[in-house]
C-alpha cells in the first residue's frame, strides 16, 4: 500500500509540469506588447498591453464600427480607433481587460487574454460565446486594417464553432484615444498611447 502511494506521488510530481502547460503561458510578462487578430491576412483588431509598477493597461485598436457573430466580421469601417481599458485584473491565469461603453443600455466589452508562447496568445471575448481568438505578436510598424468596403472576413480557424447572432459594435466618441492635433485620414493608425 505504501509502495503504491509513493509511486502515485512520484508519477504526479513527474507529470505535473506537463499538465501546467508551457512556462511562457504562465508568465504574465509574456503578454506585454502589441498583438493582432487577423482574418484572411487582414488585421481586424489588436491589443497593446503594458505593465507598469505591477499594474496592467490595455488598449484595443479596432474598427470604428463593425458587426460580428464570432466567425465572420462585416461592415468594418475606419479609421481605426484606440480604446483604453477601464479595468485590468488577473482572472484565473488570464489577464482580464474591461472596455467601458457609456451608451445607454450597453454593457462593457470584456476580454481575457493569455500568452500561449512567445509569439502567440489567445483571447476570450467574455459573455459572447465567440470562439477563442488567436492573437499573434506584431512588430512596431504593424497596423490594423485597411478593410475593403463591403468585404466579409470569415474565420477558417474557428473549428466546429457555430456562429452566434450578428452583433453590431460601435465606439462612443468619448472613449476614443485619438490625437486631436492630427487630421484623420481614411485608414490612419491611431497612436498607441500610455497613461
Amino acid at each position: 500500500m505504501l509502495k503504491r502511494l509513493l509511486l502515485a506521488i512520484a508519477i504526479a510530481l513527474t507529470f505535473t509540469p506537463l499538465l501546467a502547460g508551457p512556462a511562457s503561458a504562465q508568465d504574465e510578462d509574456a503578454l506585454e506588447g502589441f498583438w493582432t487578430f487577423s482574418v484572411e491576412g487582414t488585421a481586424i483588431f489588436a491589443f497593446a498591453l503594458k505593465r507598469e509598477d505591477g499594474e496592467w493597461e490595455g488598449q484595443w485598436v479596432r474598427p470604428r464600427s463593425f458587426a460580428s457573430d464570432g466567425i465572420q466580421f462585416v461592415r468594418l469601417s475606419g479609421p481605426p480607433v484606440t480604446v483604453t481599458s477601464s479595468r485590468a485584473r488577473n482572472a484565473g491565469g488570464w489577464l482580464e481587460l474591461t472596455f467601458d461603453d457609456p451608451r445607454p443600455g450597453a454593457v462593457p466589452d470584456v476580454f481575457r487574454l493569455r500568452a500561449t508562447d512567445d509569439d502567440s496568445a489567445e483571447a476570450l471575448y467574455a459573455g459572447t460565446g465567440f470562439p477563442v481568438i488567436k492573437l499573434e505578436r506584431a512588430g512596431p510598424g504593424d497596423e490594423v486594417g485597411p478593410w475593403a468596403l463591403g468585404e466579409v472576413y470569415k474565420r477558417t480557424d474557428a473549428g466546429l464553432s457555430i456562429p452566434g447572432a450578428l452583433v453590431q459594435f460601435s465606439v462612443a466618441p468619448e472613449l476614443v484615444d485619438t490625437p486631436k492635433s492630427e487630421p484623420e485620414g481614411p485608414q490612419q493608425q491611431p497612436a498607441i498611447t500610455g497613461r
